[in-house]
């Protein structure tokens, strides 16, 4: 075959450099990536819980009575010791005001268990709620922590006795 001009192409060598830049630069961009999606994981959680006590809140006014959020695991009875809400939450009313999900209370909402590279604790313990009026039972806070390769990512959210839920980002768990 004889050489034509105005034809071009590639050389063998050419190839090789351009994917190993292209493999370089690619590989400096995925610990960037790996916590950009970690961060969105962890945000997203405390989106989740904070629109849970939004909704309790409301609930807890719209109907004039107590409403509780409990952990659950399976969404039907509320978990009775430990801090981790990790396994799933559930929110429904709570006639007594107790705290406890009981056969005359209605579940409003469940929630499912978290991935599992996620913990979330309530400082609280189990459950937390609010009355007719709106005010929280006990403030508290949810600490969210994802430790992933590339550090660990936090939010808080807190909730004070007023029944006012915020979301912060502390620098450690």
């Amino acid at each position: 075959m004889q050489y034509m001009p105005g034809q071009s192409g590639l050389t063998l060598p050419e190839v090789v450099i351009t994917l190993l830049i292209s493999a370089i630069l690619v590989s400096m961009a995925t610990p960037t990536l790996r916590t950009l999606i970690a961060s969105q994981r962890v945000s997203s959680v405390a989106q989740e819980i904070y629109t849970s006590f939004a909704l309790a809140r409301s609930e807890a006014v719209k109907r004039r009575s107590a409403v509780s959020l409990c952990a659950s695991s399976d969404g039907v009875i509320c978990n009775t010791s430990g801090d981790d809400w990790s396994s799933g939450w559930v929110i429904f009313t709570d006639a007594d005001a107790d705290g406890v999900l009981e056969a005359d209370d209605q579940r409003l909402k469940v929630f499912s268990a978290l991935p599992e590279n996620l913990s979330m604790e309530w400082n609280q313990g189990v459950n937390a709620g609010f009355n007719s009026k709106g005010y929280a039972r006990k403030a508290g806070s949810f600490t969210l922590c994802e430790q992933g390769l590339t550090g660990t990512e936090v939010r808080k959210v807190i909730v004070s006795l007023t029944g006012r839920v915020r979301v912060t980002e502390p620098d450690s768990c």
